[in-house]
């Protein structure tokens, strides 16, 4: 069968990522006719998919919504109704075309996406890799396969959750793609990423990545993770990768495994992760310097004890500052930290708190840090955060959720919009040298 697998638009300008998802699936229906297109990486979206549909003469499209929307209140911008209109276009060029939605995206919102975009036919629900090939063998008794998303008449119908893969048993993502260029994703700076886990353990009140992937951590081994690196390495000819999971650093002997096995194969590549805070030490960090880490990014989101209780992080103040603690000592360490601005229960002792760990990170990290993210928090359905604004009256049942919707409850959000734009005058300035200034390298996120 002829399968054309698309990567929704994202509808502006942005830095390429390579469609991960897309050679996943790719991988997955080895025993069909596979291309790819994604429009993000054409000079001409519309024209180029046209050509792509006539030379490719599909009869079944795949579409991949991988984000709904950025998810930062700083730079709002929706996704899914970029996604709902490429889908309208894709079944006006080919209206007999059986389509298929799927991604992290849909599977936050599969039912309402199936409601709002009747073009789609299936939708496939989390993990792909073993639900796509059986649905394109029982694509007249859809209701024979777990993890999708039908129509029968009028009626949406899904036929159950289907059970989550064993991640080290996937074959390695097959990235050469006949419709994907590497030379337009190799010019990205960091635009390849490599999974080496699904899941996630923790329990941040805000957060879906226990609901999309699970929340048992499924690694792959330390060597086929670096066996995959060496392959997209001389692929797009690059030296720059991306650790694409929720956490790197989760569980601590599996990241320091593959940074051991990086180091022993002397694999000279660039590369970048998120890790947690609490579960650094000075011997991991220099490992994984040693094993070409460029950026360590956090996301402690909490800026103060409180804040992190709230956001059930399971960490405290004292794991961010003993990071910058490391960090100050260690050459070749950058480091860059996320919060969430007025979080549930801020009180003004809560906000100097914050002010004082802001200024306590650029003070002790200096030219080394590399932003501080702000933004508010992103209310998602089916997590704490959302049945916390429930409870607080700020949204209801009802309200529409795929579109973005932060909260940001008065009168704390006007106390935070003083509070950060003093600190943004008073200290980042003067707290963090002019080349870091001069490299970009301050406040990333909301003139509040």
């Amino acid at each position: 069968m002829k399968v054309l697998l698309i990567q929704s638009p994202l509808g502006r300008k942005q830095e390429l990522t390579f469609p991960i998802g897309l050679a996943c699936l790719a991988t997955a229906l080895e025993q069909h006719e596979v291309m790819a297109f994604d429009p993000s990486a054409a000079e001409q979206p519309l024209l180029e998919m046209q050509r792509t549909l006539e030379k490719t003469n599909p009869s079944v499209i795949g579409v991949s919504l991988r984000n709904v929307d950025t998810t930062q209140s700083w730079d709002v911008f929706s996704y899914f109704d970029v996604f709902a209109q490429a889908v309208k276009k894709i079944r006006e060029m080919e209206p007999y075309v059986k389509l298929v939605a799927g991604g992290a995206g849909f599977s936050m919102f599969p039912q309402e996406i199936m409601k709002r975009v009747p073009e789609i036919d299936y939708g496939v629900f989390l993990e792909g890799e073993h639900t796509f090939p059986i649905l394109l063998k029982n694509l007249d008794h859809p209701e024979r396969v777990p993890g999708v998303y039908f129509r029968r008449g009028n009626e949406l119908l899904f036929t159950g959750c289907s059970e989550l893969l064993d991640f080290d048993k996937l074959p390695m993502p097959k990235r050469d793609i006949p419709g994907l260029s590497p030379e337009k994703y190799r010019n990205a700076s960091y635009s390849v990423g490599i999974q080496t886990k699904r899941g996630c353990a923790h329990r941040c009140s805000y957060c879906t990545y226990p609901i999309i992937q699970g929340k048992q951590v499924r690694t792959r081994a330390p060597r086929k993770v670096v066996d995959e690196i060496e392959q997209v390495r001389d692929l797009f000819d690059t030296d720059e990768i991306v650790f694409a999971d929720t956490v790197f650093n989760f569980p601590p002997e599996h990241s320091r495994r593959i940074c051991k096995e990086l180091i022993e194969r002397k694999l000279k590549v660039k590369w970048k992760a998120w890790f947690r805070e609490d579960l650094m030490n000075k011997a991991s960090v220099i490992e994984a310097v040693k094993a070409g880490c460029q950026l360590f990014e956090f996301s402690p989101d909490g800026g103060s004890q409180e804040a992190l209780d709230v956001l059930q992080k399971d960490m405290s103040t004292r794991d961010v500052m003993k990071m910058c603690e490391i960090a100050s000592q260690i050459e070749g360490v950058n480091v860059a930290f996320n919060f969430m601005c007025n979080v549930p229960g801020e009180t003004a002792g809560t906000i100097a708190s914050f002010m004082k760990l802001l200024a306590s990170i650029t003070a002790k990290c200096r030219e080394k840090l590399q932003w501080l993210g702000l933004t508010r928090i992103r209310i998602y359905p089916n997590t704490e955060m959302c049945r916390i604004a429930q409870r607080q009256r700020m949204i209801s049942a009802e309200t529409d959720l795929l579109s973005p919707t932060f909260y940001d409850p008065a009168p704390f959000n006007i106390l935070y919009s003083i509070a950060l734009s003093a600190f943004d005058r008073k200290n980042i300035l003067t707290l963090v040298s002019p080349r870091t200034v001069q490299r970009r390298l301050a406040i990333k996120g909301e003139n509040l």
